[in-house]
């Protein structure tokens, strides 16, 4: 007598096929000349910079910068384990349509179809730290939105206006490598 196959539930902490993971495989993407300051406070200096497009999305660097940012956790990870809201950097994309993705949104489980964001790498600096996000699809329309904030830093909900219609240019522009 043989017994059933083991099976494991889903591994909540992996992306689900739903869940894009990264700019295509082999596509170096355009670089997009935008560089926002988003928010200031003391001490602490929030911009998005390194935006390259992709045919399916975009790339962008949050930088945060002020030896504050070190304090506090960048990830979400303090939410994850149940600590306050307050502490943790929030930021999102709003596209023309109305349809948004946050960097919280595989903590709470609240992806929504047809679009995400997600930070898929940080680095930490003496005066500062990086988050790498990669947000899907290219946006529609004229205008897509960042926001974020920081409560624990004294950063209150800021938007800054990015051009949805460069971003797509660029994305068009982005080709696979021909590789032999």
């Amino acid at each position: 007598m043989s017994s059933p196959p083991l099976r494991f539930p889903p591994d909540r902490d992996q992306p689900s096929h739903q869940w894009f993971p990264g700019p295509p495989a082999g596509e170096p993407g355009c670089m997009v000349a935008i560089r926002k300051t988003v928010a200031t406070a003391v001490d602490v200096e929030i911009l998005l910079t390194n935006v390259v497009a992709f045919s399916t999305g975009f790339a962008f660097v949050v930088e945060i910068a002020g030896a504050k940012a070190k304090t506090y956790d960048v990830h979400g990870l303090e939410y994850f384990d149940g600590g306050p809201v307050r502490s943790v950097l929030r930021f999102g994309i709003e596209l023309e349509d109305g349809r948004r993705a946050t960097n919280l949104d595989r903590i709470t489980e609240t992806r929504r179809p047809g679009n995400g964001l997600i930070s898929y790498a940080t680095s930490s600096r003496p005066a500062g730290r990086t988050v790498s996000v990669w947000s899907w699809p290219l946006p529609p329309g004229r205008r897509t939105t960042f926001a974020c904030d920081w409560i624990a830093l004294g950063v209150d909900f800021t938007r800054v206006e990015l051009d949805a219609v460069a971003l797509r240019a660029a994305g068009t522009r982005s080709r696979r490598l021909a590789l032999p």
